[in-house]
């Protein structure tokens, strides 16, 4: 019986080792939730008196996408963003601060970039 025991938790064992866990993926790799923390904490470490901040990123980074279509000539800031950029997967987290309806902004916004890789800041935009 104690022999039977031992084999069926040692065969256990050898299987949990060599199964793919579900969470593998998220130890090597930065989900969109994890990235929008990222951008968070570093929003807020840069400008700790603004709270009330909303984060908005996507599988695709349509915004930043769209962003840099519209802009027309690319700034010198842009320029040095993309050759950081370039080569590397990245979440584009946009953050601006929540204002009242009617209310336009002018600035204050900010885009960070978060290597999905591992999880670390590359870049930072800064609205003016």
């Amino acid at each position: 019986m104690r022999l039977l025991i031992r084999i069926t938790v040692v065969s256990f064992l050898l299987a949990m080792s060599c199964t793919p866990h579900a969470d593998a993926q998220s130890d090597r790799s930065a989900t969109i939730e994890q990235a929008i923390e990222v951008a968070r904490q570093e929003a807020f470490r840069r400008h700790p008196s603004i709270r009330d901040l909303t984060f908005e990123a996507d599988e695709r980074n349509t915004r930043w996408q769209r962003y840099k279509t519209g802009i027309g000539e690319v700034s010198a800031d842009i320029q040095s963003i993309e050759a950081k950029l370039s080569g590397r997967e990245y979440w584009a987290v946009y953050a601006v601060e929540k204002t009242s309806p009617g209310y336009l902004r002018g600035g204050g916004d900010m885009y960070v970039f978060v290597d999905k890789a591992s999880g670390k800041v590359i870049a930072i935009l800064e609205g003016r």
